[in-house]
């Protein structure tokens, strides 16, 4: 089964924990050229997106490597899924690094999200197919790139609450200490908070 698309950016998003990592873009960030195609259970944002903004599609039986796009297409198509977290540049002349980079910087995601895209789309860290392990890697790149506890605790909570990261079989354990501020009157902080 094969998916043509028209000549206009797309962003194709798989059901599973990803969701969360998706609420940092802010719907007034994402440019309204773009289409946004929903795989399996995955639900669009309810905070300023819904179907009357964005045509959708429910693409649940279709693979990454089945979709068609015309010779002439020049954008680059962002797919997010369960396990893999891939920047696939889809256009006839294959899009270098650096352009793809400078495209995510348009976005204008907060600092910290924007980091943990590029680590992600310029780092290297993409298998044969051209994606990355995002369940084996996301801690590592959350440490690398200091992310700011209240973004880490919120996207650590969330998968743990989810429970959909195993690796190996195995529940892949995220974990980050967190020293909240001395409530007013307290003599210290609570102990470190531990996700995962």
């Amino acid at each position: 089964m094969t998916l043509e698309m028209a000549s206009h950016r797309v962003l194709i998003v798989a059901s599973g924990s990803v969701e969360i990592l998706l609420r940092a873009l802010d719907s007034e960030a994402l440019p309204f050229c773009w289409q946004i195609l929903t795989v399996g259970d995955w639900l669009i944002p309810s905070r300023d997106i819904s179907a009357d903004d964005f045509p959708v599609f429910d693409i649940r039986a279709i693979e990454p490597s089945t979709v068609v796009l015309p010779d002439h297409v020049e954008f680059r198509t962002l797919l997010l899924t369960d396990r893999y977290l891939a920047a696939y540049l889809l256009d006839a002349q294959s899009r270098r690094t650096s352009e793809l980079r400078r495209d995510m910087a348009r976005l204008r995601m907060p600092t910290a999200e924007n980091r943990f895209m590029h680590y992600l789309l310029t780092e290297n860290r993409f298998d044969r197919n051209g994606q990355t392990l995002l369940d084996g890697y996301f801690h590592e790149i959350a440490l690398r790139l200091n992310l700011a506890p209240a973004t880490l605790s919120r996207t650590l909570a969330d998968l743990q609450r989810r429970g959909s990261f195993n690796r190996k079989g195995r529940r892949l354990t995220l974990r980050k200490s967190i020293s909240p501020q001395p409530t007013p009157g307290s003599k210290r902080a609570p102990a470190a908070t531990r996700l995962g």
